[in-house]
Parts: structure tokens; sequence; C-alpha cells
């Protein structure tokens, strides 16, 4: 037998909508499989957790789930996506929460306040703008309130008329064996009013859209996957109290020079057998410019060599660098002539 929403939150039938937030938020954090990435069945009980917010959250689903609890009375959507699970929790929660959200700001609106929809844009960024910091301008386009009608899709009250379908009650009745169920009137949203004469400057959207350039500064010490939050700058949606924000995306682009490793970058340095044999002085490319290296009589292929503090930052705009290491690799001649045979023999080498 299937448990039930609140059994599933473990709170009784009759709690309070801050009793059922409060039991979502502390099962979320508990199961939340970044918290337990070693227990296969945490994702499927946080999913199991939110589908039950997700219903009990809302009244009016709530309300037919407790008349049908095993039936059409939910309120969560099989059609949902994990993705649309997480986000509900990161929204709760605040993005940088710990669980790989934004690492360089907290949203300062509570999950109570209507944001409008972000926008998401791509940085790519290179191995020496992650030593220094780097500023971008970017272009995009925002989605804002009509000014002709502020969103209302229409101008005038004459631009309205009474729903059909509820009579202007916003709500509609239906028989359910013994009972009569209310559920809110799909023609017109609940309000009860339709609108005949949609607004001329956006044909009835509520939106206009707006090109945006903006200079954007990444940080040093950015990796690859890094989100930067941008308040304030997304779409301003319908209904919305505040704009969206602007979530630039950081890639790091490969460097053929270089492998990173965190804060720490590898490379390779290339030297004749001579070199090896009786030692040198080499110049070797770091990702800040080039330096003079000391080969040692006798250094064998592959050995790797540091140069301390001269990777890239340990953290997001740390001062602290990492090492770069040097692994030289000894060039063997594949043909040798006759003359140099000779010489190589002599040395008698074992």
């Amino acid at each position: 037998m299937k448990k039930s929403y609140y059994d599933i939150l473990e709170i009784s039938s009759d709690a309070s909508s801050d009793q059922i937030k409060k039991a979502y938020r502390s099962l979320a954090f508990k199961y939340h499989p970044d918290k337990n990435p070693d227990d296969p069945k945490a994702e499927e009980k946080f999913k199991e957790i939110s589908e039950a917010y997700e219903c009990l959250s809302d009244k009016a689903s709530r309300r037919n789930y407790d008349l049908f609890p095993n039936g059409q009375g939910s309120g969560f959507s099989s059609s949902q996506s994990a993705s649309d699970i997480f986000q509900h929790f990161s929204e709760m929660f605040g993005r940088d929460f710990g669980f790989g959200g934004d690492p360089f700001s907290r949203s300062r609106y509570s999950s109570t306040v209507s944001k409008g929809e972000s926008i998401v844009h791509h940085v790519e960024v290179s191995f020496k703008d992650v030593l220094l910091g780097s500023s971008h301008k970017i272009s995009f386009s925002i989605n804002k309130s009509c000014v002709g009608c502020d969103g209302k899709k229409y101008q005038n009250q004459s631009d309205l008329s009474r729903c059909r379908e509820c009579k202007g009650a916003g709500n509609v009745f239906y028989d359910a064996g013994s009972m009569k169920v209310t559920t809110t009137c799909r023609a017109c949203g609940g309000s009860g009013m339709v609108i005949t004469s949609p607004c001329k400057s956006c044909s009835g959207s509520g939106s206009s859209i707006t090109n945006k350039s903006l200079n954007v500064t990444i940080p040093s010490g950015v990796t690859d996957g890094n989100q930067l939050r941008i308040e304030g700058y997304g779409h301003h949606s319908n209904g919305s109290q505040v704009p969206g924000d602007l979530l630039i995306n950081v890639t790091v682009k490969k460097d053929d020079r270089f492998e990173r490793r965190g804060p720490h970058l590898y490379g390779n340095k290339r030297i004749s057998f001579k070199q090896a044999a009786l030692g040198a002085t080499v110049e070797v490319e770091l990702i800040d410019g080039k330096i003079n290296l000391t080969i040692l009589p006798g250094t064998q292929s592959h050995t790797m060599m540091s140069v301390g503090g001269r990777g890239l930052p340990i953290d997001v705009g740390d001062p602290e660098r990492g090492n770069h290491y040097v692994s030289i690799i000894v060039d063997i001649p594949r043909k040798i002539s006759s003359k140099d045979r000779m010489l190589i023999e002599q040395l008698n080498l074992s």
C-alpha cells in the first residue's frame, strides 16, 4: 500500500502550512543526494518528499488529495523532471546552499518573493583569465512588463468581460459521486473575467523585449562549471514582484600547453640526451612567463620538477597559487651516425 503524503512528510493530516514547509525543509536537506553520495536510495526518497510537498503545499491540490488520497487528488505531475524537483529545492534553500550552485553571491530575496525567470549566458575564459580575472561584454534580451498595459495584457476594464464558463465566479463545480468538488476555472484562471480586447502594444502577451549589454567581471580562480549570479538582470515575468537573475555559466578553455588539476598546472619540457647526461639550463614556459630551469647531470626521463607558487589561484579571488609541475622528457635520437655510435660506446655506460 502506498504511503500517504502526510506519512512521507512525517506530519499529521491537520498540519498547518508552516508545519508542512518545516517538515519538507528538514527532510529534503537530510535526503538530498549530494548529502548522501553513497546511498542510492536517497534520490528516490528525496523525490518522494518533493512530490508530497508539491501536493500538500498548494491549498487546492491538498483539498483534492484529502478527498481522493489514492487517485486524482495529487497536485504533483508525473511529467515533472528531476531538474524541476531540484529547482524547487534550490528556490527554497538558496542556490549557494552547498550543493554546487552559485559560488559567488547569495540572493537577497526570500523564497516567498515572486521572481521573474532567470537568463542564462555562457562565458568562456582562458587559463590566463583564471589567473588574473577577466572582463567580458555580453549582450542579451530581457522580457519586461509591457508599458502600455503594465503587464495586465489589457488596457482598460472595458476590455474585460465576465467568464462564460464559471459565470464570473472563478470556480466551477462537478459531481464526484455523493460529493460536489470545487476547482478553479481553467478558462479564466480563477479571476472570473476574460480578456476580450488584448493590449495592442504587446498583442496581449503582457511583456515586451528589451536588448541589453553589460560588462561582466569574472574573478580569478574560477573553475569549469562555476556560475555567477547577477541579481535583477533577468526577465520581469507577468505577476513577478522582482526581476529574475542573470546567470553566467563559466567554461574554462583547454590549453594544449598545460593540464590543470585543481590549482596546479602540469607541462612537459623536452631535452636532449646530452643535456640530461651532463646537465644544463633550459627555458621553460609557465602560465605567466618563462623561467630558466636547472637540469642536474644524470636527470632521468619523466623526472617531475616543481616550480612553487606559479600555478593558478587555490580558490576564487585567492592570491595564493598552486604549483607548476614540469615533466622532463629526454629525447633519445632514433638514428645516430657511426661517429656518434663510437663515442657512445667509448663512454662505457652501464
